[in-house]
């Protein structure tokens, strides 16, 4: 790991490099866009696969027992959970769904949005912003 700060890294990151400038229709190139971010600032993500949560909406030979407790636990859950280590040595998360412009939360989305401070992007300059606040946010911000 280079020894500048990762808000430096993000301040010198070329969104340009990542290719559309525009605005993303797609949620799925949104998401791409933002993965690939994470990945080359190195920053710790988990992202629960949408074809697990299909699984459970489908007619598949999965048993019964199993697509309850996919759609029980994982259905709408947020599409990145974003994990860092504040000054305290607490890990601090930051949960983001991720939308096209036109894109609208469902209802299962909306269920975790009120158990969580889940945060919508609708553009990748969004998310860029922020990350940008979540990766200099100290831990001790009330």
């Amino acid at each position: 790991m280079p020894s500048y700060s990762k808000e430096i890294q993000l301040r010198k990151y070329n969104i340009k490099e990542l290719g559309k400038t525009e605005a993303v229709q797609q949620e799925n190139e949104l998401q791409k866009q933002c993965e690939e971010l994470l990945k080359r600032l190195d920053v710790p993500y988990i992202r629960i696969p949408e074809t697990i949560t299909r699984l459970a909406s489908y007619n598949s030979p999965i048993p019964i027992g199993i697509k309850r407790i996919i759609s029980e636990y994982f259905k709408g859950l947020p599409d990145l959970i974003i994990f860092r280590k504040d000054n305290n040595s607490y890990n601090t998360a930051l949960f983001v769904e991720l939308k096209s412009k036109k894109g609208k939360l469902s209802n299962a989305q909306l269920d975790w949005s009120e158990r969580l401070n889940v945060h919508v992007c609708y553009s990748f300059e969004a998310f860029v912003d922020l990350l940008n606040q979540f990766i200099l946010s100290d831990g001790n911000d009330k």
